[in-house]
């Protein structure tokens, strides 16, 4: 009988790591696409949530209508400015049931080799089986 338990539990210990793994994998996916085409309307419409609460490392508090109207204000904006490059480095994701908890170094990379970097930690929530942004922190890192 322990020894049936044994393995049933151990089963389920394996299957949950597994799941979290395949989870991570795919919110770290999800960043990583999000960071490539980070200039696209349609990228942030599917990362963000209806009902993110957003801080940028400026201390503005918004959601995602603030992010949405600036790709509609940038479409006015002159296009001749610098283009920047981002990615990750450093990612933890712990995931808890629908919850996934995210934290990375990001680098900035600007045309003109300026290199910015932040701390970032978002909130994930699992909504009709996709993850999606639910809160998100950006901390501008000492240089």
């Amino acid at each position: 009988m322990r020894y049936i338990f044994l393995l049933s539990t151990l089963f389920s210990l394996n299957f949950t790591l597994y799941a979290q793994n395949s989870e991570k994998e795919v919110i770290t996916a999800l960043l990583n696409d999000f960071l490539k085409n980070v200039d696209d309307a349609n990228t942030h419409d599917r990362f963000w949530a209806e009902d993110l609460i957003y801080t940028s490392s400026a201390g503005k508090r918004f959601g995602k209508p603030t992010i949405m109207q600036g790709f509609k204000n940038s479409e006015e904006a002159n296009s001749d400015a610098p283009k920047t490059s981002y990615l990750a480095e450093e990612i933890q994701i712990k995931v808890v049931n629908d919850v996934a908890i995210l934290t990375f170094k990001l680098i900035a990379k600007s045309e003109g080799e300026q290199v910015d970097t932040y701390f970032n930690s978002g909130v994930f929530q699992k909504k009709e089986g996709a993850w999606k942004v639910i809160n998100w922190q950006a901390t501008r890192a000492e240089q």
